[in-house]
């Protein structure tokens, strides 16, 4: 929802993982159509050079968090969605913060939006992350809700956003 598919984003919003563990049909058909929207970005970038990358959102803080302090990769990729989605909101400039309601979406499915980690051990793991050209990592940003894309940010320009958090 948050990269591809407003509607989807907006239809989480009205419910919770209540809702969800008690309606198994809503959460079959919520699966589908995410591995579908999953399925056809794939397709569109089989070599992993383009689109495919705003699969990764989330993953890049999410992975050196998880790497670091051996959190469960799906609650370190929430945490790392939240902090890209507060990075998105200064540089992209958003008038209303995504990052208030990803956040709050986050929080409505029981997954943390935060963690006490040390700014330089998870830069240091960042900096061996795959996506890493020279002194820049690309992260993948939220223009607008169901809108992603990746941008390249200098390590200096990571290291002031993540000391903004």
């Amino acid at each position: 929802g948050c990269i591809a598919d407003k509607v989807i984003f907006e239809t989480l919003e009205r419910h919770n993982l209540t809702f969800y563990q008690n309606n198994h049909n809503e959460l079959e058909e919520m699966i589908i159509t995410c591995l579908k929207i999953k399925n056809n970005i794939a397709l569109q970038d089989v070599n992993d050079k383009g689109i495919r990358h705003i699969l990764n959102f989330g993953h890049t803080t999410g992975h050196a968090i998880e790497a670091e302090y051996g959190l469960p990769h799906g609650k370190a990729v929430a945490i790392g969605m939240a902090i890209a989605t507060h990075i998105s909101d200064h540089v992209f400039n958003h008038r209303e913060p995504l990052s208030e309601r990803v956040c709050k979406l986050i929080e409505q499915y029981e997954l943390p939006i935060r963690y006490p980690y040390n700014k330089q051990a998870i830069l240091q793991k960042m900096q061996m992350d795959k996506k890493k050209i020279r002194h820049s990592i690309d992260f993948v940003l939220l223009r607008n809700i169901g809108v992603a894309e990746r941008v390249p940010l200098s390590i200096e320009n990571l290291s002031d956003y993540l000391t903004l958090l």
